[in-house]
């Protein structure tokens, strides 16, 4: 995990809830940061040790995933392992960057929630900047692998790597979901707006 803040955790305990992982590494700029993260994610059962690089923290891995709000790469082309796979969340504005646009280039399957906006403001913007990449040479968006119209991992050596800007419609999707899970459970209570 790079990155210490909110983000991190959600991203670590949705991961839990899919993946089997064993061993957990964070890195943060700040090691006060990587300390509180450390004892809120033993809180919660699960046992993180602290790298104390950036570079410490993802070679080896298996997965790595990145929730910073960094300007600049933080994880450089041949760090990741062969067939590690990557999820880069921290990329939602054309001035963030958290990997280095080579990355992409390397990856056997580059996918991003959407094409159009990691071309604005996602890990794809800064590979199309720097002339590494097209986009009409993506792989394919998320919602295609997730619905299995395209295949996801396709080799054990396969380096993957997902571009996630965030999307309005994802949140509007889990906004749904909450309201009707609310209702199907007494919880929750109705404000009118605009009164």
């Amino acid at each position: 995990m790079i990155g210490t803040g909110g983000q991190a955790r959600y991203q670590l305990l949705a991961l839990l809830k899919v993946r089997p992982i064993e061993h957990v590494t964070v890195w943060g700029r700040r090691r006060q940061a990587a300390e509180q993260y450390q004892r809120d994610m033993a809180a919660a059962g699960v046992p993180v040790c602290i790298a104390a690089t950036a570079r410490e923290a993802v070679e080896g891995a298996e997965v790595v995933i990145t929730a910073t709000s960094s300007t600049g790469p933080l994880i450089e082309a041949g760090w990741p392992a062969r067939g590690a796979h990557v999820t880069a969340v921290g990329s939602d504005m054309p001035h963030k960057q958290e990997l280095d646009p080579r990355i992409l280039v390397a990856a056997g399957k580059y996918v991003p929630d959407s094409i159009e906006a990691a071309a604005d403001s996602g890990e794809l913007h800064h590979a199309l900047k720097a002339g590494l990449l097209e986009a009409g040479s993506v792989y394919g968006e998320l919602t295609a692998v997730a619905s299995g119209r395209l295949a996801g991992r396709t080799a054990d050596d396969e380096l993957t790597v997902a571009d996630l800007t965030g999307l309005g419609i994802q949140d509007a999707a889990v906004a749904a979901l909450a309201a009707r899970l609310a209702g199907e459970h007494g919880a929750g209570q109705d404000v009118p707006l605009g009164e």
